[in-house]
């Protein structure tokens, strides 16, 4: 009698199906923490800029809101503008958040090199650093997009099957009012039954005297 050798254990049956409703939200919430944490690196700079465009102080705060929160909405509305379909307005929607990125990026890395003047690579990583900040909010934004927005072609299937299963629906529901007709009754016959050598007289459908071993 020859002994199995003992399977080894491995990590596949303990591996998680990824797409599955939880990770979904921590990933949505590490993406809304990375994006907002990209607008508050970029604000500092933007308020700082505020002053180059002769606001007066109490109204610094439009400057990032107008370079910042654009970015944002811009890159969401090109991507549910691609889930309808409409390609062309979705690609300039993508154009706009892109200069948006541009402009409050040199904004920043302006910031940054009129303290330090850019003398060492610390000033160096510094202004690269908050430069990249509106690009962060950007990348979030985009990842934000595809992950709450279903592509055009997935909705259209999906309409078909509902559409589908509606229809099935309402015939099911016809064939449930539909009445359901009587079985017509046969017409009785008299007849003669022999059981053990003696005759009885009796009524039944013809359809049962040959059965019945009855005569009419």
């Amino acid at each position: 009698m020859t002994r199995s050798k003992p399977q080894r254990r491995t990590g596949a049956g303990a591996r998680i199906n990824a797409d599955n409703i939880w990770v979904y939200r921590v990933i949505v919430i590490l993406v809304v923490a990375a994006g907002l944490s990209g607008v508050i690196m970029s604000w500092s700079g933007q308020l700082y800029v505020a002053a180059w465009f002769e606001l007066p102080p109490e109204f610094s705060w439009t400057v990032p809101v107008a370079f910042d929160i654009p970015i944002a909405t811009l890159a969401l509305s090109s991507l549910a503008m691609k889930s309808r379909g409409r390609e062309g307005t979705a690609f300039w929607f993508t154009v706009l958040a892109i200069v948006f990125t541009v402009m409050s990026s040199a904004a920043n890395f302006l910031y940054v090199s009129s303290h330090s003047h850019l003398a060492d690579y610390q000033a160096w990583t510094g202004a690269v650093g908050k430069a990249a900040a509106p690009f962060i909010t950007l990348v979030m934004s985009e990842v934000l997009g595809a992950l709450v927005t279903r592509p055009a072609g997935e909705r259209g299937l999906l309409a078909k099957r509902t559409a589908e299963l509606k229809a099935v629906k309402t015939e099911l529901a016809k064939l449930k009012r539909t009445p359901k007709a009587a079985p017509t009754a046969l017409p009785l016959q008299r007849g003669i039954a022999r059981v053990g050598g003696e005759q009885f007289d009796v009524e039944a459908s013809p359809s049962n005297f040959d059965r019945a071993g009855v005569s009419a």
